[in-house]
């Protein structure tokens, strides 16, 4: 076989080969088009909507007067504070005559420090046991590490492999 019969009978075969990726990118490109067509009328479409004027319906009746409402809370005096657990924010509000508290828990993360057998612990409670850190995700005063759910590892112990 001469090299121009074999190149020629190569360029067959890759070609024959590559021929249904070839539709397929055609078909794929076809079908982009369309689509940004189709968003192009839809674009406009919602323009001509957007900029009609509104027709007005027909008036209702109107509705029975109610009873007046208290007056609006006028904040003279704002107090957030931060409780002894460190996890509890309590809000004070007042205006002088009326005071309202709240109560918000934060599950934010809070050193523990190092885990204390038998001592109860809330989500978010970090501390360290056994060289590593955990974290935990429910309220437990089981081990870290022990079967269960209460414990998520932060960090692994540090392994020295001298």
């Amino acid at each position: 076989m001469q090299p121009d019969q074999l190149a020629d009978a190569v360029a067959r075969v890759i070609n024959a080969a590559i021929a249904p990726v070839v539709e397929r990118v055609k078909s794929l490109e076809q079908a982009r088009d369309a689509a940004v067509a189709a968003e192009a009328t839809l674009r406009e479409r919602v323009a001509v909507v957007e900029v009609k004027p509104l027709i007005p319906g027909p008036s209702g009746t109107d509705g029975k007067d109610g009873a007046d409402g208290r007056d609006g809370f006028d904040l003279k005096a704002f107090h957030v504070a931060l409780e002894p657990d460190m996890r509890t924010l309590h809000f004070t509000f007042g205006d002088g005559e009326q005071t309202k508290e709240a109560r918000v828990k934060v599950p934010w993360l809070l050193d523990r420090g190092v885990y204390q057998n038998a001592q109860p612990y809330e989500p978010g409670d970090m501390v360290s046991w056994d060289g590593s850190g955990w974290v935990a995700r429910e309220e437990t005063a089981a081990r870290p590490g022990a079967s269960g759910p209460a414990w998520r590892l932060f960090f692994k112990r540090w392994q020295d492999r001298r």
